[in-house]
């Protein structure tokens, strides 16, 4: 069974950046890719680490907020190196 489409409108995108404004000022400790089209921060803040998830999958982009670690994890590529560079340790 395909996925099927969950229609995205801007009250979705309004919950969506509500759940993740609870991330701001949290200090990132960590970049990965599960895979080519996605990537996820760890992100330490309140005295708990979570994992912001962010899909660019052309079909079915998404964001959400986890706390396991993502599995399937690939040597970061070009992406990925380039946001570790740049936020890892709020640098």
């Amino acid at each position: 069974m395909s996925p099927s489409r969950i229609p995205f409108d801007s009250l979705c995108l309004a919950a969506a950046l509500a759940e993740v404004q609870a991330l701001v000022g949290g200090r990132v400790q960590k970049v990965v890719q599960p895979d080519p089209l996605s990537f996820a921060l760890e992100v330490y803040g309140a005295g708990q680490a979570q994992w912001l998830h962010v899909s660019c999958d052309p079909e079915f982009a998404r964001i959400w907020i986890g706390t396991g670690k993502p599995k399937g994890l690939i040597p970061l590529p070009q992406l990925g190196e380039a946001l570790k560079a740049r936020i890892v340790g709020g640098g």
